[in-house]
Parts: C-alpha cells; sequence; structure tokens
C-alpha cells in the first residue's frame, strides 16, 4: 500500500511548454519525457558535427556541397528531435520521476551545451576547419548576393599569401572589428587605377568583356563584364552607372598591403576609399571564402564562390 502510495506521488503531468524549452535549449526534452538513451543519441550527433567542424585542412566540410549538406542534416535532424519530444509527452502525459529527472541534470545539460557550442567562438578562427558568414551588403553582386551564407577557410593563407582574385574575409583596418568580404585585386608593388570604370594594374587595363545585363526588382539596370586579370582568374562584375569610383588616383600598394574590391562596382567601398577602407594589411586577412552553404535562391546552395 506504501508503495503504491509513494509510486502516485512520483507520477508528473507532463507541460508541453517545458518540455519544448528544454528540447530548444538543449535537447533535454528527451530526459523531459523518460528517454536518456536518445537523448544521449542526439548528444552525440551534435558532437560528431563539432568534430568535424575542427577536422582540419583537407576536410571535406571545405567543400561547400558538403557543407551545405551537413548544415541542412543538422537541422532535420534537430527539428525531429523537437516533434519525436512531443510526439511522446502526447503519448504518455503522465511519467514515473526518474533520476534524471531532477531540475540538476537539467541544468548541467544546459551548461555543458551552452560551454561546447560556445567552442567555435573563443578558440579563433585558426583551429577551425571552416568558418561561416551571412553576406548583408551587394557589394559583392553578382559573386555574392544578399542573404547569401557563405563558407571559409581559415588555414588557406597559413602557409601562402592571398592572390590576385581570391575573395578573402577581412578585419576592417581602421581599428574596428567589422568583417568585409571583398576580391583581391592588387598585389603589394602594385600600381591599381580605375580609369573609365576599368580596372588597370601597373598600366595595363584588366581585360573585360560585356556579357549581359542584369536587372534586379530593387535595382538599377546594371550591365555585366566578365573580367580576366593577369594570372587568369576570371569572374563577373556590375557597371551601374559613371560613379565618382570610376575614374580614382594611382593607388601605389605598400609592402604586406593588400587591394581589394567589390565585384559591384559602383556599389561597393573597398580599398578605392582611403578613409573608409583603404590598404588591407597581411595581418588582417584571414579567411579564403570557398562557396554558398545556403541562400534564398535555392539554385545557388552548394555553388563555389569564383
Amino acid at each position: 500500500m506504501n508503495q503504491e502510495l509513494a509510486s502516485e506521488r512520483t507520477k508528473v503531468r507532463k507541460r508541453r511548454w517545458w518540455q519544448a524549452l528544454l528540447s530548444v535549449l538543449a535537447g533535454a526534452g528527451y530526459l523531459y519525457v523518460g528517454r536518456p538513451r536518445r537523448y544521449c543519441s542526439w548528444l552525440l550527433f551534435n558532437l560528431l558535427l563539432l568534430g568535424l567542424w575542427f577536422a582540419g585542412p583537407g576536410s571535406l566540410l571545405s567543400k561547400p556541397a558538403v557543407l551545405a549538406a551537413v548544415v541542412m542534416l543538422a537541422l532535420l535532424v534537430n527539428a525531429a528531435m523537437l516533434l519525436d519530444v512531443i510526439r511522446l509527452a502526447i503519448r504518455q502525459p503522465e511519467y514515473q520521476l526518474q533520476w534524471f529527472n531532477r531540475w540538476w541534470v537539467y541544468l548541467v545539460s544546459l551548461v555543458m551545451w551552452t560551454v561546447i557550442s560556445s567552442v567555435p567562438d573563443i578558440t579563433g578562427p585558426e583551429v577551425l576547419a571552416v568558418r561561416t558568414f551571412s553576406i548583408p551588403s551587394a557589394s559583392n553582386v553578382p559573386t555574392m548576393l544578399v542573404g547569401d551564407h557563405i563558407t571559409g577557410d581559415p588555414s588557406a593563407y597559413n602557409e601562402t599569401d592571398p592572390q590576385r582574385g581570391d575573395v578573402v574575409v577581412f578585419k576592417l583596418p581602421k581599428g574596428t572589428n567589422t568583417d568585409y568580404v571583398k576580391r583581391v585585386v592588387g598585389l603589394p608593388g602594385d600600381r591599381v587605377q580605375m580609369i573609365n570604370g576599368v580596372l588597370h594594374i601597373n598600366d595595363v587595363p584588366v581585360a573585360r568583356k560585356e556579357v549581359g545585363i542584369r536587372q534586379e526588382k530593387s535595382a538599377p539596370k546594371a550591365r555585366v563584364f566578365r573580367e580576366t586579370l593577369p594570372n587568369g582568374v576570371t569572374y563577373s562584375t556590375l557597371d551601374v552607372y559613371a560613379g565618382p569610383a570610376d575614374n580614382t588616383q594611382e593607388y601605389v600598394v605598400p609592402q604586406a598591403y593588400y587591394f581589394v574590391m567589390g565585384d559591384n562596382r559602383d556599389n561597393s567601398i573597398d580599398s578605392r576609399f582611403l578613409t573608409e577602407v583603404g590598404y588591407v594589411p597581411r595581418t588582417n586577412i584571414y579567411v579564403k571564402v570557398g562557396g554558398v552553404i545556403y541562400s534564398p535562391d535555392w539554385s545557388r546552395i552548394g555553388t563555389t564562390v569564383n
């Protein structure tokens, strides 16, 4: 009789808002519904993903299509986990309290997962296999669009220097911690100048060919050019109108510095504007952009940034 009364006292009615909150925060919803093995499986899956993030140079995650697939898999698995927790709670509205249903277990789980998820932010980019960034502006259209999420390799320049045509992430030189994404067009010692909208490097105009017209809903009509740098790297640029940066002074790139530009030439604040960006120190360049892992335009997902 006493055992039956004790059993009744340990029965708890589940609260759906609480199980959902635990699931979103740390996957601990599985503990709440009495499924510790499923919680361990979920935790192992996410630890595996974290391990891949630190896989180092040459990791499969450096390939945009693979990374995009991994990200989508992670989202699907975690969404399925949340739905599974809710399904289990509906099937069994009451459950027997066990050792893992104590508040301190939930707290430990939350703290542990917070620490694990913070590792990429506190270790620094040099130990990560990949980094991801979102594109907030149109300064690199058509290469990168607003809303694109891109991947980059933090180890690309460990032993080599940036080359002409590389799309890089760098810290803004003007004493801020702002990340900028632009294309390297000028190397140390180069003389760079824009003349009538044409990029000149060391007094030689960069070859370009008009390949079409680009028209977006909220942007003016733009001419699309295929530009080819002296080292053979080719990419698309936009020419919207005759802007103030279409004719510039000659810039002499200092040693250990680089000259960068956006592919949307009339809508990019870059090295042509010395007071805003100017020459970029080699030490500020820390990621080489690889490709697109998510975009509102789904056809771009998994594509390489050239």
